[in-house]
């Protein structure tokens, strides 16, 4: 079932497919592509802190980056703004 969720709303954000009346072949052709890639698929059990530490890792070090950015950005900003006044 989740897989079949995952690959319902792939195939609405790839095909931007309206959500009026489409949903029958929306979920036939989902679960057509499923059944004929079945050996690409992997059915494990989630354990939810595990989850949850793994995402927020991700979040942790993607804010790092913006923050080295923004940082990057403010520095070569005060050296261009620095250069104006002398």
């Amino acid at each position: 079932m989740g897989c079949r969720f995952l690959l319902w709303h792939l195939l609405y954000q790839k095909h931007d497919i309206d959500h009026s009346g489409q949903g029958v072949v929306v979920v036939a052709t989902v679960v057509l592509i499923y059944n004929e890639n079945r050996n690409l698929f992997e059915v494990k059990e989630n354990v939810p802190r595990k989850l949850v530490e793994k995402v927020a890792g991700d979040i942790e070090s993607l804010l790092a980056k913006k923050v080295r950015a923004l940082k990057s950005i403010i520095s070569d900003d005060s050296l261009i703004i620095g250069q104006k006044n002398s």
